[in-house]
């Protein structure tokens, strides 16, 4: 049968739709809108234009798994809204244009999910997932330990701007990172044999390493970068202007004003917590909410 999942989240909306046979799934549909639902909301209440795009891209996107054949839609949501004094009012709007619940998820669930749709089952591997509004920390080494923190590219991009910093506001800002990553000693997430990336930091990095015009997943999975590929690119983009970057090829336009505060949360973390690469995964919190909702018994394995 064929599922779908929206990802609301604080930078873009995403859709994913999946055929599952046995317990495994295989990709039929992704599309990604970047609809900015924490602008000017991190404040803790979401802006009425901003909920407005991002009900109408979740309403498209519900038609779309319709007509891809879905037997059931599920939509979460994740920092901006879980935040929000506002959130019953989005979800609500949610419910109105699509027909369907909002899932207003816990950044443990988020953290949870991430590390399902990267590693699966795998032991000894830690998984990094940073957002929009929030960054995820998930280690497994025998137990499951993970931490979501209120540090994200948008939240960053709205204390510093979109624009080219100058060397004092780069060490700043670095200084406020790693402050923030400083909190990740009370899940001890040095000395996991692996460090898996997903979402659109890691990926987009790995699109502009390859230096090609269009996302190809088969490329960008399970690439690796190492820890000075990731400082260096974080360093480049922070010093060249909005417009420069959109020229990179590899980069999105829509993620020029945001991927350099992502480079520098994945690099200040990588060097802090002892990890010299990363390895890149397409697959992330959205096939890890498919599996999450197999194992509550929402969708028949």
């Amino acid at each position: 049968m064929i599922y779908a999942v929206i990802d609301i989240g604080t930078n873009s909306t995403r859709l994913y739709a999946a055929e599952i046979s046995k317990g495994v799934q295989r990709v039929l549909y992704k599309e990604l809108e970047t609809t900015r639902l924490g602008e000017g909301g991190l404040d803790g209440l979401l802006k009425k234009a901003p909920m407005e795009r991002t009900a109408q891209a979740a309403e498209r996107f519900v038609q779309k798994a319709h007509s891809l054949g879905a037997a059931a839609v599920f939509i979460y949501a994740t920092a901006a809204v879980r935040e929000a004094s506002n959130k019953e009012e989005f979800a609500r709007l949610i419910k109105l244009k699509t027909g369907f619940e909002l899932n207003i998820i816990s950044g443990e669930i988020e953290a949870y999910i991430a590390y399902l749709g990267a590693a699966g089952d795998k032991d000894g591997c830690a998984v990094i997932d940073i957002g929009g509004g929030s960054t995820e920390i998930i280690i497994k080494n025998g137990d499951m330990r993970s931490m979501s923190l209120k540090l994200g590219a948008v939240r960053l991009m709205e204390n510093w701007g979109g624009g080219q910093l100058d060397e004092k506001t780069i060490n700043r800002a670095a200084e406020y990172i790693d402050s923030a990553l400083r909190q990740y000693e009370i899940i001890s997430p040095r000395g996991s044999a692996e460090l898996i990336g997903v979402s659109g930091t890691p990926t987009t990095i790995a699109g502009i390493k390859l230096g090609s015009p269009a996302y190809q997943p088969q490329l960008i999975q399970g690439l690796h970068l190492t820890l000075d590929e990731i400082r260096s690119t974080a360093l480049s983009l922070c010093r060249i202007s909005l417009e420069e970057r959109k020229r990179i090829p590899g980069m999105p336009p829509e993620r020029a004003d945001v991927l350099q505060y992502g480079a520098l949360i994945l690099w200040r973390f990588m060097a802090m917590y002892g990890y010299d690469k990363l390895t890149v995964s397409d697959d992330d919190s959205l096939k890890g909410y498919i599996k999450y909702m197999m194992l509550k018994g929402r969708i028949a394995q």
